[in-house]
């Protein structure tokens, strides 16, 4: 097909906004965390067979590579490093997802503002420039990655060698200690070489292929596409991606293996090493890893880029599918709220009995309010229970699984009451807050793009006229009752209440833990033992028979 024509597909150039690069963004990062859970151990054994020497190697391929690191440092050997990648697609994938999508607006834009369906050669186009940008994203995660993963290469090699650091927080503090800001780029300038093309190939590939697959399947739209098409789709552009720069990620991989104290670098720079690994083994040097590249490319990216479509698909459904309301709408909107605060409240879901006269408000907060207040305190209600259903959830899987073997702590290294397991977690050397804040910040930024309104003049610190508090459009399973506004309504009065309740025992859970440092069901069990025990005292009494005793564990245990 010709550059220059447009993909023969239904399409239409995609619309620019803040909601639409939260949800590449959102996108992304699902497809990273997907990618790297599927591709990891691949990504393990092709740096380590780019990185052993040819002329002592340790594994004589990829299945000796395989055996090996399993029987050296068993199943999790295949995830060293996985910290860095996996905590780092929050800002690779987004950055990828969110420049491509950006590059492709940007590209269907006229100068004049109106825009084209975009043409062959654009997906190429954007797929470059976004490769540009997520290299500077995808360098420091690919250079801490490989650091970790190559210590147990040259620990085989020298028996004297001891590993400088063990956990990647370590590793990082190193090379900021050593080279500043610069250290985490190490190898940045075969990175961006190694990514422009790449990407041009692989997501311009994938996008096109997905295309003419529309159009041939006579699908509506790419979202209509059948599993095996979008899979199909990402493996040969993966294909694609490999084929085009293998030579230039084997030079990468050594650059960034390489010491992080500059004076002591066998590779200085991106000509230089081509030429010592040249001078290693020729041609064939540059393709050492190549085999498990070519295993990974199918399953780990078909993975990821079907994720991203999906996700995509999913938030791009009901209410967030519709385009942005007028501004007459908008206004519409606003004049149908009611002046007044107390009767606006009446309209709310989350009014039960037996506080339904006419609602709970105790301290009289809605007295003198603006309705707009009033939405902003529902949103906030909204977000604090649904954060309380899963703190709450989570505090209790997380004590009763601990030793569940799908866990990081399948081991029992990290066990007793919830609100100490993330100090053992960070103890271990793995990361805790960094993903978690960057989950939390990815989350928000899309509620604020779906629901606040800009905050210049009136809409300072308020949400958009036509947002419906809390209500952005999240629903895989079906199960809001839309058409049915009682039905509804019910349904978010459910979720309030489950969300107020939970909001209260997590408070409760974190102040039982503080004062007793046990387990939420373990203190329950005890307490239970101990009321057991006074009632059959009761019954002994009754009979004359003697007084059986609290156990002087639980007597203990109880004690505060």
């Amino acid at each position: 097909m010709a550059t220059h024509e447009a993909v023969a597909q239904p399409k239409v150039a995609p619309a620019a906004g803040a909601l639409k690069l939260a949800k590449d963004i959102f996108a992304g990062t699902c497809g990273g965390i997907a990618v790297t859970a599927v591709g990891h151990p691949f990504d393990t054994i092709k740096v380590r067979l780019q990185s052993q020497s040819m002329a002592n190697p340790i594994y004589s391929g990829v299945i000796d590579c395989a055996r090996k690191t399993v029987q050296w440092e068993g199943l999790g050997g295949l995830y060293k490093g996985v910290a860095s990648p996996l905590a780092g697609q929050m800002f690779f994938r987004a950055s990828l997802f969110g420049a491509f999508g950006e590059s492709k607006r940007w590209l269907a834009t006229r100068p004049d503002g109106s825009t084209r369906p975009l043409v062959t050669s654009d997906f190429y186009k954007a797929g470059a420039i976004t490769g540009f940008i997520a290299a500077f994203t995808e360098g420091p995660i690919d250079f801490y990655k490989s650091q970790i993963q190559v210590q147990i290469i040259r620990s085989k090699a020298d028996a004297a060698y001891r590993p400088p650091y063990t956990t990647v927080s370590a590793c990082v503090a190193a090379t900021i200690r050593e080279n500043g800001l610069r250290g985490p780029f190490q190898g940045l300038g075969a990175t961006l070489l190694r990514n422009t093309p790449a990407n041009a190939v692989y997501l311009g590939t994938f996008e096109v292929l997905k295309g003419e697959a529309a159009r041939r399947l006579g699908c509506q739209s790419n979202a209509e596409l059948p599993a095996w098409a979008v899979l199909g789709s990402a493996a040969l552009g993966a294909f694609g991606y490999w084929l085009a720069i293998f030579p230039v990620d084997c030079i990468k991989s050594a650059m960034q293996t390489d010491n992080i104290i500059p004076s002591q670098r066998r590779y200085p720079n991106m000509v230089a090493t081509a030429k010592l690994l040249w001078a290693e083994g020729g041609v064939r040097r540059f393709y050492r890893g190549f085999t498990p590249c070519l295993i990974r490319a199918a399953p780990a990216n078909g993975a990821m880029l079907y994720t991203v479509d999906k996700v995509t698909a999913l938030l791009n459904k009901d209410a967030l599918a519709a385009p942005r309301p007028s501004v007459a709408a908008r206004a519409a909107a606003q004049e149908s709220l009611p002046e007044d605060a107390v009767e606006y409240c009446k309209t709310l879901p989350g009014i039960s009995k037996p506080f339904d006269s006419p609602f709970f408000d105790p301290l009289n907060f809605v007295a003198g309010a603006k309705v707009r207040d009033v939405r902003r305190w529902r949103e906030s209600e909204l977000v604090h229970g649904r954060v309380a259903m899963l703190a709450a959830l989570g505090f209790i899987v997380g004590e009763q699984l601990e030793d569940f073997p799908a866990f990081l702590n399948a081991d029992g290294h990290v066990t007793g009451p919830a609100i100490y397991q993330f100090q053992q977690v960070e103890a271990r050397g793995a990361i805790f807050w960094e993903p978690l804040i960057l989950a939390i910040g990815l989350c928000e930024s899309y509620r604020v793009a779906a629901g606040w309104a800009t905050p210049t003049g009136n809409g300072f610190n308020s949400l958009k006229d036509e947002y419906n508090m809390g209500d952005l459009g999240f629903d895989p399973l079906g199960l809001g009752p839309r058409s049915d506004p009682e039905a509804w309504k019910e349904m978010q009065t459910k979720e309030l209440n489950n969300g107020r309740l939970a909001m209260i025992a997590i408070a409760a859970f974190t102040v039982e833990e503080l004062v007793s440092h046990q387990e939420i069901f373990e203190h329950l069990a005890l307490r239970f033992e101990k009321e057991a025990v006074l009632e059959l005292d009761d019954i002994e009494k009754d009979l004359n028979l003697p007084v059986t005793p609290i156990p002087s564990l639980v007597v203990e245990e109880l004690k505060n």
